[in-house]
């Protein structure tokens, strides 16, 4: 038999998760005990300023908190393990801390953040997905932990205030026009892991330098541009 609450802050819980929030209170706490927060369950509630996620919570589905523009803060929950694609697209909120149970971010998952200015990525983590952070246009420095394999595709593409990037040694993948309209970056040091660069995953500039071990061993060159400088590591 289904469990179903009608929980008192507007909350519809059904089997351990959070289905639905037909509330008009801008402070919600989502009870103990919950394990999931299902697909649009927060979409578009604009209105909430305040959204405390329990320990417990494993999965937050696609379109979850889409468009929360009223949340300033997001803690997530270091039991997290998995992301719906656009989990959390279109919010406000100036920091992230992505917990290391969670493998990949999906397609989407923090784009259009364009209050993000301080992001964590911590080791456990495998792969950031297509537009996992496009238009973070606020953001300004990006570190990989050592366990991420794969950028996909305009992963932090019009990131326009990216300045600082840290690449990992492990990484394997920089997919198509990942970190294009990054235009504040001025160098970047491309791990020797490397196997393969997508088309203008760079922003094609005369002011950026990439820094290799060997110039021509790098792969996909043609992909990269013409006006980007090489360097020979030291």
């Amino acid at each position: 038999m289904q469990e179903k609450l009608y929980g008192t802050e507007g909350l519809i819980i059904e089997n351990k998760a959070v289905v639905k929030y037909s509330g008009a209170k801008d402070k919600i706490k989502i009870p103990e005990g919950v394990l999931q927060i299902s697909e649009q369950a927060f979409f578009d509630k604009g209105h909430v300023t305040q959204l405390e996620i329990p320990e417990g919570v494993r999965e937050i589905g696609r379109l979850a908190l889409y468009r929360m523009v009223g949340l300033r803060e997001l803690k997530l929950p270091s039991s997290l393990e998995s992301l719906g694609e656009d989990a959390c697209a279109m919010l406000c909120v100036a920091r992230l801390d992505i917990p290391g149970g969670v493998r990949k971010i999906p397609r989407g998952a923090f784009s259009y953040n364009h209050s993000l200015k301080s992001l964590r990525l911590n080791p456990g983590l495998l792969e950031i997905g297509e537009k996992a952070f496009f238009v973070c246009d606020e953001l300004c420095e990006v570190t990989m932990p050592q366990s991420v394999e794969k950028i996909g595709d305009f992963a932090f593409a019009a990131c326009r205030k990216l300045r600082k990037l840290t690449l990992n040694c492990g990484l394997l993948e920089i997919g198509s026009e990942a970190f294009a309209e990054c235009d504040a970056l001025l160098e970047i040091d491309i791990p020797d892991t490397v196997k393969y660069i997508g088309r203008c995953a760079f922003p094609d500039s005369k002011r950026l330098t990439l820094v290799v071990a060997d110039p021509k061993n790098i792969p996909n060159l043609w992909n990269i541009g013409t006006n980007i400088k090489l360097k020979k590591r030291k």
